[in-house]
């Protein structure tokens, strides 16, 4: 927040010596955010760095704090307590506590999607923010020449008093507000024609909010004088469905976006909009609400004179705090044109704390700069000469037109970066004045200074003044602009350092380590333990790990905590190749140490699992299939010459959210992929879903002009007339237990260890039905804790529901002919088939048995290539051996480094497999 006042003050044009000059107030919107600062020490921390005299304040007020602290500070200047004052908010989510508590209450957005006043409205999603503004009464801006963004005309804050509930808006509260700041602005409701609302996205409190602007404004209507005689439409607006709900920041927002529609003349749609909520009436008013942007119309008094822009902005909180704001447009008085010589020289100053920040400081004002159509020159120099704090390193140029700004500009960059001199094309001085005052103070000392600076600036010599200020001589800049009219403009802020602040994990042998008493030392950070959720004590280097229950579950996730947490490029084969805990730390420890093998390995996405030792040509990316795993694809990975890479899904046996949809799964898996190979063409597949995800994959990147070469699809479903219901919730517990446990079985032995239907009793709640599966399970040979067997049904199960499979349509590809698909068709087209008993309940239908589900995939693809398999159900294509064995080989030429795959081989491959087949099922009769 620091750092945002410090933004706020250089956008206006002042330095921390002209902020200091005034009395100037600090009101904060801040609460402790799940830090241990003490939240007052936020504002006093502004006043402490800046050296501001006046009030020093925080406020918490839940989503309404940020208008709370507007309405304070003003009412601060208003009783003499300070001349200007520096308003901020912050919100920041820094632990799961706040989440917890609102989806418990079912305040949050099942989807991660706010849909403010819409019917299908369903809650909140939480953000992030931080956002400063500087406050004075208007006639000291326009004296002082101040950019002015907006002028506040009134504020309002009021509790309702008790209501339906605490937590419920309160109509009154909200209408109270609205009074007090229309009461202070003393204008005509009708000349207000845009409301940022609340818009909370919950369709009871949307509907309170709509009824008590309604008839809060009605009744003012009738009592507040009259401007307009015409009613001109009033628009609603809300961020919420754009940025999230800032919750101590959403005021702050409100005003900036506000401001920003006023300075661009648009009234901003609410985003996404489709569908008015039921419970919201706007018959018989003058609202609308659309998802559009508008442009913002003129209006006019009686006497045809233009009225300002106004709007206003409603907010209510938590705990029952309603504000209200009216802004309005800020017209500024006809003033006569500057008096500016087109061909005058000017000097451009530019300083910063380091070398490194003043090669930031220079990329971007000549970012700013080659985005101007126009630039008043005079303004630009005048700003930056009197409107920033001069730091240590410093660089001048004096120049005549933007033409040779870039180029001085860009040259000094170039020679800076190279550690060489800038070409002399324009005027350029450089100097760090802390290394350099002394010697030119020695050189100009007492008098002498004085005299030679005011001859310099009587002559107008920008080169030796420019020479003078990068040396650190102090210039008086006002005496180069007297009578010029020159002002303050908001130009870029100060590219601060950045810094990582987190608290970081050790070195891998600190988080990893040993003890020498045999056993792991508990302090450390054992991630081992975490997987496998138990104490790090209670685990012994040299037991095998089978007797922890570690499985390839558990390897994958291990893996992605190494690649999240610790990223030595550690494979899934060797995870697996460990036989005991001490095994694996060895092999973590080493491959740490390993800098070269670490250096190449930048990417840190969990997802992404290396499922073999490949090093050498085009890496291949499997996507997961409904299960969300892909240590399924390693027997295709170990047949691979080219690195095989596993993406499996986002959330699966982690923490993190899972992704919604097909469209948002992939494009998130290009950014995966990319960060392993930038550019195509690519190989992509997948088994069930992860087909349909290669698709989808297959189709944006070929929107993003990349190519992709080969697509393979096994086994994947999709079809219009039968896309798959959700499955019910005991169905899903069913599904996921069992699927765990096939990962323990052998192929031979499934049906031994799987759980059926006809063992369980259905009408049991729902944590008992979990609860009795989990027992059964752990009879079969699942050998974990109960309490990660039920977090990791419940992870994947939410990830599972996240997928929103029969919501999905095929679109067609960019370009269809550019793609070779390769799909492995189940012949038998049974989904379940004598597995059904262990995966659905008897008044559930397997959604593909039978049909046609790969139709729809030929008719995209024009180069889709079907080869048939021997397998008894869907489920099983990938384990049976007829099946796999006839992909494997198929994939082993697909993916090797010489191999080709084209129409010859095509045919020669399917007559082999056909007629392999054949003489399997002749050796079976006999």
């Amino acid at each position: 927040l620091l750092i945002h006042a410090w933004k706020a003050m250089e956008d206006a044009g002042l330095t921390g010596q002209a902020l200091s000059g005034r009395p100037t107030g600090v009101f904060v919107a801040a609460g402790n955010t799940d830090t241990a600062v003490i939240p007052s020490l936020i504002p006093n921390r502004i006043s402490y760095a800046l050296d501001v005299k006046g009030p020093s304040e925080y406020y918490e007020a839940a989503c309404s704090s940020a208008l709370v602290a507007l309405h304070r500070a003003i009412q601060s200047i208003r009783n003499g307590e300070c001349e200007q004052a520096i308003v901020g908010a912050v919100n920041l989510l820094l632990s799961p506590k706040g989440f917890i508590g609102f989806d418990s209450m079912g305040y949050l957005s099942a989807e991660g999607q706010a849909k403010s006043f819409q019917a299908d409205a369903n809650g909140f999603v939480r953000s992030e923010g931080a956002g400063v503004l500087i406050i004075k009464p208007l006639q000291k801006a326009i004296d002082d020449s101040d950019h002015i963004y907006s002028v506040i005309k009134g504020t309002g804050v009021s509790h309702g008093g008790r209501g339906m509930s605490l937590h419920a808006p309160n109509p009154v509260g909200m209408k109270d507000a609205m009074f007090k700041a229309y009461q202070g602005a003393q204008i005509d409701p009708k000349t207000v024609t845009y409301i940022e609302a609340h818009g909370i996205a919950s369709q009871l409190a949307d509907a309170i909010e709509m009824g008590a602007l309604t008839s809060g404004l009605r009744q003012l209507e009738l009592e507040l004088p009259q401007e307009v005689q015409e009613e001109a439409p009033c628009y609603i607006s809300s961020l919420k469905p754009s940025i999230g709900h800032g919750e101590l920041v959403s005021g702050m927002a409100a005003l900036m976006k506000v401001s920003m529609a006023m300075k661009h003349q648009t009234i901003p749609g609410i985003s996404g909009f489709s569908s008015l909520n039921d419970q919201v009436s706007m018959k018989g008013t003058r609202f609308r609400m659309t998802a559009e942007n508008q442009q913002w119309e003129d209006i006019k008094d009686g006497a045809g004179s233009k009225i300002p822009r106004r709007a206003s902005i409603n907010s209510y909180s938590f705990g029952g705090v309603n504000a209200h704001v009216i802004l309005e447009e800020y017209i500024p008085s006809p003033t006569a044109p500057a008096n500016m010589n087109e061909n005058e020289a000017y000097m451009i100053v530019l300083s910063a704390k380091s070398q490194d920040r003043l090669k930031a400081v220079v990329q971007q004002q000549l970012d700013y700069v080659n985005k101007q159509q126009e630039l008043s020159f005079q303004h630009y120099a005048y700003t930056l000469q009197t409107g920033r704090e001069e730091m240590g390193e410093r660089l001048a140029l004096v120049v005549r037109s933007k033409k040779e700004l870039v180029i001085g500009l860009r040259d000094w960059l170039t020679a800076a970066e190279k550690g060489e001199k800038p070409k002399r094309s324009v005027p350029v001085f450089n100097g760090n004045a802390e290394e350099c005052s002394s010697d030119i103070e020695t050189l100009l000392d007492g008098p002498l200074r004085e005299m030679v600076i005011e001859t310099l600036l009587s002559e107008n010599n920008l080169e030796k003044i420019a020479f003078c200020w990068t040396k650190g001589v102090q210039i008086p800049w006002e005496q180069l602009y007297q009578g010029k009219g020159a002002r303050r403009i908001p130009l870029p802020t100060y590219p601060f350092e950045k810094r990582n602040c987190w608290n970081s994990f050790q070195a891998v042998e600190n988080t990893l380590s040993v003890s020498h008493d045999e056993h792991i030392n508990s302090s450390d950070h054992h991630m081992l333990a975490d997987v496998l959720g138990m104490a790090p004590e209670e685990l012994h280097p040299h037991k095998p790990l089978q007797h922890y229950g570690f499985d390839s579950i558990s390897c994958i996730q291990l893996l992605q905590q190494l690649q999240s947490e610790v990223d030595p490029f550690i494979t899934l084969p060797e995870l697996q190749a460990c036989q005991t805990v001490q095994d694996m730390t060895d092999l973590i420890a080493k491959k740490q140490e390993d800098s070269s093998i670490q250096n190449e390995h930048t990417p840190t996405f969990p997802e992404l699992i290396p499922l073999n030792d490949g090093k050498r040509g085009r890496p291949v990316f499997w996507f997961h299939g409904g299960v969300g795993g892909v240590e399924i694809y390693q027997q295709f990975a170990q047949k691979s010459q080219r690195p095989f890479y596993g993406i499996q899904a986002r959330g699966f046996m982690t923490q993190h959210a899972p992704l919604h949809g097909i469209e948002k799964m992939a494009s998130y898996y290009i950014e995966i992929i990319r960060a392993i190979q930038p550019e195509g063409p690519y190989d992509v597949g997948g088994y069930s879903l992860g087909g349909m995800i290669a698709y989808e994959v297959t189709r944006q990147l070929q929107s993003q002009g990349l190519a992709v070469k080969s697509m393979v699809m096994i086994d994947s479903p999709y079809s219009s007339d039968t896309k798959e219901h959700e499955a019910s919730v005991k169905t899903s517990m069913l599904q996921t237990i069992n699927t765990m446990l096939a990962s323990i079985a052998k192929p031979d032995k499934l049906t031994d260890v799987l759980i059926s239907r006809e063992e369980v009793d259905t009408s049991r709640e729902d944590e008992e039905f979990l609860s009795e599966l989990i027992d059964l399970a752990k009879k079969r040979g699942l050998n974990k804790p109960e309490k990660q067997i039920r977090a990791q049904t419940q992870q994947m199960m939410k990830t599972q529901r996240a997928y929103d499979f029969e919501a999905y349509t095929v679109q067609s590809l960019p370009d269809p002919e550019a793609v070779k698909c390769y799909y492995f068709r189940n012949k038998s087209r049974s989904f379940f088939g004598d597995l059904d008993i262990y995966f659905t309940f008897s008044n559930e239908k397997a959604p593909f048995d039978q049909a046609t589900y790969w139709e729809e995939w030929e008719r995209q693809i024009p180069q889709f290539n079907l080869i048939d398999v021997d397998s008894s159900n869907h489920f099983m294509i990938l384990t049976e051996p007829k099946a796999s064995r006839a992909m494997l080989e198929f994939c082993e030429k697909l993916y090797s480094n010489k191999g080709v795959v084209n129409a010859n081989f095509l045919k020669a491959f399917r007559k082999k497999h056909e007629a392999r087949e054949e003489k399997e099922d002749e050796l079976v009769k006999r």
